[in-house]
């Protein structure tokens, strides 16, 4: 016959078993969500018309290529700057 220890053991065990299951799914949900939010938040900071603004203020400021010049070395950058460098010599 089963003793009453025995069935208390196998309870404790059970009970064990089942507390840490729901334990690491609720964790696993609780992970899930605080990434959803995460998410969320920076989306809506992305996406807020500040943010857009700002982006078209630096994508229209990047679109003037007047300044962009090609060098044939090193030399020749810093003689258009005006620099006085020691390795130029």
């Amino acid at each position: 016959m089963v003793e009453l220890q025995t069935i208390s053991i196998g309870l404790a065990a059970l009970s064990f078993i089942l507390a840490v299951t729901y334990y690491t799914f609720n964790m696993r949900h609780a992970r899930e969500t605080r990434q959803a939010q995460l998410f969320k938040q920076l989306a809506s900071e992305i996406f807020s018309k500040e943010m857009l603004r700002a982006r078209h203020q630096i994508q229209t400021a990047n679109t003037h290529v007047d300044r962009v010049v090609a060098f044939k070395d090193l030399k020749s950058v810093f003689i258009k700057n005006g620099s006085n460098n020691q390795y130029l010599k």
